[in-house]
C-alpha cells in the first residue's frame, strides 16, 4: 500500500478498526513528512516526543483560527477543541500544565457543583 493511501485510509471508518498496519506503511515511508494536504505527519515516538517539548512550535490557537476562519466559534464541535488546553500556545498552556489554579473572576456567580468539597461530590 503507498502511504498516501494508507494515510488517507485513516480517516475512513474502514481505516480506524485496524489502524496498526497502516501505522507500519507510513513510518516506513518516513519519520515526518508533509502530506499533499500540506498537513505534517510525525511517525515516530522519539520525534513526537521531542517535538511536543520544543518551545518554538506553536499551535493554532483562537487568534490563529480568527485570522483564517472568522466563524469558527460558530462550530460548537471546533470551538471545543479550539478553546481547550490543546489549542493554547505559551503563557496559557503553561499556566495549565504547571497546575496553577484558575483564574476566578470577581462576582462570577459561584457553581453549586464545584463549590464543593471534593469528598461531598
Amino acid at each position: 500500500m503507498e502511504y498516501q493511501t494508507a494515510l488517507a485510509s485513516l480517516f475512513l471508518p474502514e481505516g480506524r478498526l485496524d489502524p496498526y498496519p497502516v501505522y507500519d506503511v507510513i513510518r516506513a515511508h518516513a519519520p515526518i513528512f508533509q502530506a499533499l494536504d500540506g498537513r505534517w505527519f510525525v511517525t515516530t515516538h522519539a520525534l513526537t516526543s521531542r517535538l511536543l517539548r520544543d518551545p518554538s512550535l506553536r499551535v493554532a490557537d483562537a487568534a490563529a483560527y480568527d485570522g483564517f476562519w472568522p466563524d469558527w466559534r460558530q462550530n460548537r464541535g471546533v470551538a471545543s477543541i479550539v478553546l481547550s488546553m490543546l489549542q493554547t500556545n505559551p503563557p496559557d498552556h503553561t499556566r495549565v500544565r504547571r497546575g496553577d489554579p484558575p483564574v476566578r473572576l470577581s462576582g462570577a456567580a459561584h457553581h453549586p457543583v464545584h463549590d464543593q468539597p471534593a469528598g461531598s461530590r
